[in-house]
């Protein structure tokens, strides 16, 4: 009896997360949270990817887990804790590397690097300024590692 009561709330979940997804398109332009795991994710062709289990859009990282999930090597994660179902709980911190001038940094979190970057924006003179805007920019779209290199 348990197994149908699970059945029926991922199937319920299914729902949700199908109805949720025709609202993807009018959020934000350019990033949104991926309604898998709750980090921010951009919205592009190249940086998002639609989910094997649910028709909506997830952030690559998640992708990847599904994949890692439909070979075996990972156990499913249940539609009833996708981050969209689930809005109390919080996102862990997303440790993310930054590379810049050839020295590597790897930040507890992205809000730590993003800070960072802002104050030395407003500090720089050219050409790092231009450097430091890379970064910050790709810290904004989401990528887990930002460099400055061309």
């Amino acid at each position: 009896m348990e197994i149908v009561s699970t059945n029926a709330s991922e199937l319920e979940a299914r729902v949700m997360l199908e109805h949720f997804s025709k609202s993807q398109g009018s959020l934000s332009q350019w990033t949104t949270r991926c309604p898998r795991c709750g980090r921010i994710a951009v919205k592009s062709s190249r940086m998002s990817a639609l989910s094997r289990r649910v028709s909506i859009t997830i952030c690559r990282t998640c992708e990847l887990w599904e994949l890692l999930e439909e070979a075996g090597i990972v156990e499913p994660k249940c539609l009833t804790d996708w981050a969209a179902l689930n809005p109390e709980k919080e996102v862990p911190p997303q440790a993310v590397t930054t590379i810049c001038n050839g020295k590597k940094h790897v930040w507890d979190t992205r809000d730590e690097a993003e800070d960072f970057f802002r104050q030395v924006i407003d500090a720089a003179e050219e050409p790092e300024r231009k450097q430091y805007i890379n970064i910050f920019v790709q810290l904004r779209l989401g990528l887990d590692v930002c460099g400055d290199m061309e």
